[in-house]
């Protein structure tokens, strides 16, 4: 992604399952996060959830709007797959929560 070999056909071999299994992980930690509390998770994985897809949303339009021709499973793969550092450092995050904790 940084750094693409391939130019514009990276782009073109999208997927959803990386995207999928990221907020599979999401929503296991946001679950995990908050201890044995009923439905304590939930609020925020939605919240999350529901912003991502009114971002996929919005970028889908801009880009056709402005002529592009990225497609929406593309958006759902490139800003599905950015969600990963941020789901890398929540696990960090809980993890050191949880060893830190008396």
């Amino acid at each position: 992604v940084i750094f693409p070999r391939r130019g514009h056909e990276l782009l073109r071999d999208w997927d959803l399952w990386g995207p999928f299994v990221i907020f599979i992980i999401l929503a296991l930690v946001l679950q995990l996060s908050h201890g044995q509390k009923e439905d304590a998770g939930a609020p925020e994985f939605a919240q999350v959830f529901t912003v991502f897809w009114f971002g996929v949303v919005a970028v889908s339009i801009n880009a056709k709007l402005l002529g592009g021709t990225l497609s929406f499973c593309q958006s759902i793969c490139v800003l599905g797959y950015c969600i990963l550092p941020l789901v890398t450092g929540l696990v960090i995050n809980v993890i050191i929560k949880l060893l830190t904790q008396p």
